[in-house]
């Protein structure tokens, strides 16, 4: 295992810890550093080794469904045992699975575009499809119905991001979940979701669009502290007894079709990779709490895979809404990208639930009896085409927030 990066005074004031309010200095990164990669025994970042794995396997798997066994792939990802006893889901509309829906009273999404019921997606979001993965769907439930998502879509990464916006992430986890008395004790065994960031980059953009040096330390600005909230976010959540969190890089921001139809398609991509060089580095906190386990769920590095070769997916439109969205021309959702000009199609959702699963080690069901069988061919046919060097392979990119 790598060594971890010391801590250092010199280093931004991420979190206090606590009701002692201890404050811990974590070294940040400038803009244009890489992302630290940690040996573990499983698997961490998903374009690494995921990618010569499962990623290898999803490239030939249209033939393989087409030539073996289809009916296999026909099941869903459905309820079995998983390594967590309880989930808790904190973020934006990328993981919103009705909060803000019942929070307006129907009126958020709305029924103006074929929204599913309470989601920003035309179906399932990843979170359900990771929920049930793990044998835990009736969790992805929305906080106010019951449920132990606490997710709200426009939520910024702190407490509010503005008089009319929703609780942030920071205060989903504090003002809600911690006000819980069903919350505590914590179960250790339990996971906790932490993703967000991309609506605090997307105000960041708006507000620097340009490439001046001013602009840049703008957008600098903006994802220190977006992380500072998030870094606040895990350590409550650690001080309180949380022992095993899943966080995320953003992916790129500027490939949105929101991002074309504004105009700001570099500001958002320089935003965008100022906050994912910090987010590796909320790593670090495990060296802060005993027992910690964070892992980073990568769309990131797995976004510009799929741009490069979406037919690997059977995906036919990575830049337009799809079809019924916004009066969009673009391909059924099937086979898009987005369903509106930010969010993901559910069909992508699918593709993140299956990722993260994969990055807890979780098999797919429909995929597992195929899974040696495909990696078997892909040794013989790569491994010839590599002098033995086996290929890596290329990834999906679901991009939203």
């Amino acid at each position: 295992m790598c060594q971890k990066r010391p801590f250092s005074s010199t280093g931004a004031a991420l979190l206090a810890r606590g009701a002692a309010a201890q404050i811990l200095q974590v070294v940040v990164r400038g803009s244009g550093a890489q992302p630290r990669l940690r040996d573990k025994p499983h698997l961490r970042r998903i374009p690494t080794r995921f990618q010569e794995t499962f990623m290898s396997f999803k490239r030939i798997r249209s033939t393989l469904r087409a030539v073996l066994l289809p009916a296999l792939f026909a099941v869903s990802v459905s309820a079995q045992a998983g390594p967590f006893s309880g989930l808790y889901i904190f973020g934006d509309s990328l993981s919103d699975t009705g909060n803000v829906s019942i929070l307006t009273g129907g009126t958020q999404p709305g029924t103006a575009q074929p929204y599913a019921p309470g989601r920003f997606s035309d179906g399932p979001l990843w979170v359900e499809t990771f929920a049930a993965g793990l044998g835990l769907a009736g969790q992805a439930t929305p906080f106010l119905a019951g449920g132990n998502n606490y997710a709200f879509a426009g939520a910024r990464t702190g407490a509010v991001g503005g008089p009319k916006d929703p609780p942030g992430v920071l205060a989903q986890a504090v003002g809600y979940w911690g006000a819980n008395p069903a919350a505590l004790p914590v179960n250790p065994n339990a996971l906790f979701v932490v993703v967000g960031g991309g609506n605090d980059m997307r105000d960041a953009r708006l507000i620097s669009t340009g490439d001046t040096v001013a602009d840049g330390i703008a957008r600098q600005a903006a994802a220190f502290a977006a992380i500072n909230n998030l870094a606040k976010t895990i350590s409550y959540l650690a001080a309180s007894g949380a022992r095993n969190i899943l966080i995320s890089t953003l992916p790129d921001l500027g490939a949105t079709p929101e991002a074309l139809f504004i105009g700001r398609q570099a500001a958002s991509t320089d935003v965008t990779n100022r906050f994912n060089a910090l987010v590796p580095d909320l790593l670090d906190l495990e060296g802060v709490f005993a027992g910690l386990n964070i892992e980073l769920l990568d769309m990131a590095a797995i976004a510009a895979d799929v741009r490069k070769n979406p037919v690997h997916f059977g995906v036919t439109n990575t830049g337009l809404p799809c079809a019924g969205f916004l009066g969009s021309a673009g391909d059924s959702c099937a086979t898009s990208l987005f369903s509106d000009a930010l969010h993901p199609s559910a069909f992508a959702h699918r593709l993140i639930g299956e990722a993260a699963l994969a990055v807890y080690g979780v098999p797919l069901p429909g995929t597992l009896a195929l899974m040696a069988l495909a990696l078997f061919m892909l040794m013989l046919v790569q491994r010839r085409r590599a002098g033995g060097v086996l290929l890596k392979a290329d990834a999906f990119n679901p991009a939203a927030q």
